[in-house]
């Protein structure tokens, strides 16, 4: 054999390593695999990854939990279908891990279709919008947005209130588990933080703790499904201006009629732009089935004299 050809000698140091997370991968014991997994990790010995895999399927749930941490710190490449029994009950870590493989973007892609928290959607979104998007991804989008057009006959709408968060350093402390690595748990962020993990419009950071904590703001989908699309083809503010408020100062139904046509065409004129950007980018092909956005569109009629009823419009584009 070739010198160049030969492999690397194993240190005594990388024996001992391996020695010991051997002996623990020869329990049967729950505790004794968790510490498998855990110092594979901290060893960083890649070659363990099938067999931490293979953990995450176990009864156990801490044994779970520290596999998938595990796997996160090593950055392995699992496939969707060892991690999509656990997508329920550990969403966090599992998404995370996910996205490393870039395999299992269009199985991110399908979790949007499925009850999701607005956090795990932000994330899902910011690992999908940014780099290689899968197929469907960008008409799921359009599919799923409601824009909202408020118009106000008399008067201009109300503003929506506004809608608090909550923080908490601690929602959740688990005792540790005698004999047990540390058990860490995996949350997504909306606070700038180290491990900043999507990019786009909205990034999104998550922790890794042996205690459960976080900042949770409500967030408009719809905004945001915007802001995504804005990102992908590139079509922003000043580019192409969303629709405003509509104020209609009513003299009769005549005018009325005008003013909602004229607004009923800024709004299909604005959804067609951004449909006609995602083909010509090639997020949509030309011949696929694209289900247009359904509008929101609430009327308030804020007239101190309603005796004459509002004309009715169809707002299905």
């Amino acid at each position: 054999m070739p010198i160049w050809a030969q492999p690397s000698p194993i240190s005594p140091a990388d024996a001992d390593e391996r020695r010991i997370i051997e002996g623990r991968f020869n329990s049967s014991e729950p505790a004794d695999l968790a510490w498998a997994a855990h110092l594979a990790a901290n060893y960083r010995q890649p070659s363990y990854v099938p067999r931490i895999i293979d953990l995450l399927q176990h009864s156990d749930r801490d044994v779970r939990l520290v596999a998938l941490d595990a796997l996160i710190r090593l950055r392995a490449t699992v496939p969707w279908e060892s991690l999509a029994p656990l997508v329920n009950r550990h969403f966090d870590a599992v998404v995370i891990l996910a996205s490393i493989n870039n395999e299992n973007r269009p199985y991110l892609s399908e979790l949007l279709d499925g009850k999701v928290s607005d956090i795990g959607w932000v994330a899902l979104n910011g690992i999908l919008v940014d780099g290689r998007h899968p197929a469907g991804y960008a008409a799921r989008l359009l599919k799923q947005w409601r824009p909202s057009f408020p118009i106000g006959v008399g008067a201009l709408p109300p503003e929506p209130p506004p809608s608090g968060g909550m923080c908490g350093d601690s929602f959740q402390r688990p005792r540790p588990r005698p004999g047990f690595p540390p058990v860490v748990f995996y949350q997504f962020q909306q606070r700038t933080l180290a491990l900043n993990f999507t990019t786009g419009p909205h990034s999104v950071s998550y922790t890794a703790s042996t205690t459960t904590s976080g900042c949770f703001f409500p967030i408009s989908r719809d905004t945001y499904t915007l802001d995504y699309l804005r990102w992908l083809t590139g079509l922003n503010e000043d580019v192409l201006p969303c629709p405003k408020p509509l104020l209609i100062k009513w003299t009769g139904s005549a005018q009325y009629r005008r003013s909602v046509l004229g607004y009923q065409e800024q709004i299909r004129t604005f959804v067609t732009r951004i449909r006609d950007a995602l083909v010509a980018r090639g997020l949509i092909a030309p011949d696929e089935t694209v289900a247009m956005p359904v509008l929101d569109v609430v009327i308030h009629d804020l007239r101190t004299d309603k005796s004459a009823p509002l004309p009715v419009f169809d707002w299905r584009l």
